[in-house]
């Protein structure tokens, strides 16, 4: 079954919730080590607990939808999936090179990731853009107009970040004022694989 959290009392009744998968505690600290390496960029860093492959982009849903969203997705588990390894190789400013506003990391998504993507959205009932997915997680963003200020305009790290994927995660996205924070509502492992308990 898929595992929720405890929601807390008086929670608002509209959520902003994705669908993702959680990078795992080594590619966390991976990406903490990049941090500190390149600390003098004005960028705003995701926290290393907050870092994520989206799968489906966030929606606003209701209470009742959420507890929908989880019995459907809750399916994953049965989807015949079992946890597979994926592989960043590069960090790099996104999504567009010219005009960036984001610190990403990237890769080639294997058709395992391809295939649980397209599961997601078919269990919702959603459609897919059509688009290639690429294996990408977010690691800091920034204002496109500050980039102009920045000491170097050009970032290619080739990393080697590899990492299996065991689960899938509902999340729900809480705007700050100094940046979005995360949390998992629920989770679904894949055939075999094991899962998580979101936290609050």
């Amino acid at each position: 079954m898929a595992e929720r959290s405890d929601e807390k009392e008086g929670a608002a009744t509209t959520h902003r919730v994705f669908v993702a998968i959680p990078l795992s505690a080594e590619l966390q600290e991976h990406a903490h080590t990049l941090r500190k390496a390149h600390s003098n960029l004005p960028i705003r860093w995701l926290e290393p607990k907050d870092l994520h492959i989206t799968l489906i982009p966030p929606w606003h849903a209701s209470d009742g939808d959420v507890a929908s969203a989880i019995e459907k997705l809750s399916a994953i588990q049965r989807s015949g999936i079992a946890p597979f390894r994926i592989e960043f190789v590069s960090v790099e400013f996104g999504p567009n090179p010219r005009r960036p506003r984001l610190l990403w990391a990237s890769g080639e998504a294997p058709e395992a990731l391809a295939r649980l993507r397209r599961t997601a959205y078919h269990l919702l009932g959603a459609i897919t853009d059509g688009k290639r997915f690429r294996l990408h997680s977010t690691l800091a963003r920034f204002r496109q107009e500050g980039f102009a200020a920045f000491p170097s305009k050009t970032l290619r790290e080739r990393v080697a970040w590899m990492m299996t994927v065991e689960r899938v995660s509902l999340l729900e996205s809480h705007l700050l004022p100094q940046g979005a924070s995360y949390t998992e509502i629920a989770s679904f492992p894949l055939p075999s694989g094991t899962s998580g308990r979101g936290t609050e």
